[in-house]
């Protein structure tokens, strides 16, 4: 690659909604016209959080969005599903998610919503988390950071030392785990509070990237000016899971004063965290469109319709086909800027 020109692509976390993310760099490569097995061979730092995270690590061992599709299409409604059977370590359906009251009994008793009930080990549970881990041995195995064709940063919260973390194979003592094995750090990253249980290993708790910072833009580009220091031009592709409500989808008027005050503390942290976000987003425009900096940015980050469930466990079908036609919406009433960018990545 151009030893002048720093290339970062960062995906946001949002449980499914990371569909839109993967959809979009489906038709982006198509357009660009590359191999998808080599995505990570174009761009310096491959960073994300959650999903994204998820999505970054996939990308930087050698997979293709084609190939990670399968996660969305098949595990998702795996893994976003509730035991149904009273005894034993199943659940006999898809998609199976609590409904909402039964999403604030759990929270109340602090029960993650999708924690299997049997140990990860034990190999016969069909739903929940260990769906989750079990995917991500078979696709990822003993391999460490170190098995990357590329650098990646992957934030996440380290629980039990109240302490903020950054895994990335690169090996300077700012960042975590540079020897770690991908399965942990896929799943410190995606250990979504109330969806899913945290993630320990070395004798520390991990949970959700999103608590740290859901878009990783900004601290990937850092990361690339340490790994070029010369370098002057700097292009950023950032993908977002959408605007759109991330926790309790619709109302229920029949709900203790008290449910409904949960609603709104989950409501309030719907709002931090995209914030948050979109604070990064923010920042680089000002910095692309207003200031004399090299520095060419596209963020995808559409707004979703308010009247569907956008919530991050929702793995059905019609979800998906919506979330794909908002990307193809996209390339179609942005598609000069989407070429303007591409113009910059390929120069």
């Amino acid at each position: 690659m151009d030893a002048n020109t720093i290339r970062v692509l960062s995906l946001d976390g949002g449980g499914v909604r990371g569909y839109l993310s993967l959809k979009f760099l489906q038709k982006f490569i198509q357009q660009w016209g590359i191999n998808p097995t080599e995505l990570w061979k174009y761009f310096d730092v491959i960073a994300g959080s959650s999903i994204g995270g998820i999505q970054a690590l996939s990308y930087a061992f050698g997979y293709s969005p084609d190939t990670v599709e399968n996660f969305f299409i098949e595990k998702a409604k795996r893994i976003f599903t509730i035991r149904t059977i009273p005894i034993g370590c199943n659940a006999d359906s898809d998609s199976l998610r609590p409904f909402l009251a039964q999403k604030i009994a759990m929270l109340i008793l602090n029960d993650p919503f999708y924690q299997s009930s049997c140990p990860v080990d034990s190999g016969n549970s069909n739903y929940g988390s260990n769906i989750l881990q079990q995917t991500l041995i078979d696709s990822f195995g003993a391999n460490t950071l170190q098995d990357l064709k590329t650098k990646v940063l992957i934030p996440a919260y380290e629980k039990d030392r109240s302490k903020y973390v950054l895994f990335s194979n690169d090996a300077d003592s700012m960042f975590t785990g540079s020897s770690e094995l991908i399965v942990n750090v896929a799943r410190a990253t995606s250990a979504a509070p109330v969806y899913l249980p945290k993630h320990t290993f070395n004798t520390h708790d991990y949970m959700d990237g999103g608590i740290y910072q859901n878009n990783p833009a900004e601290l990937a580009l850092s990361l690339g000016r340490s790994i070029k220091p010369r370098a002057n031009r700097f292009c950023i592709l950032s993908l977002g899971t959408g605007i759109g409500e991330i926790g309790f989808h619709g109302t229920d008027s029949s709900l203790a004063s008290s449910d409904n005050a949960i609603k709104d503390i989950f409501a309030l942290f719907d709002i931090a965290s995209t914030g948050g976000q979109e604070s990064v987003d923010y920042n680089l425009k000002l910095r692309s469109k207003r200031t004399l900096e090299p520095l060419y940015y596209y963020r995808f980050q559409p707004r979703l319709d308010p009247t569907l469930n956008t919530e991050l466990d929702n793995s059905d079908v019609s979800f998906l086909s919506y979330m794909a036609s908002v990307v193809n919406d996209t390339f179609v009433e942005d598609s000069s800027n989407i070429n303007n960018f591409l113009g910059h990545l390929t120069a």
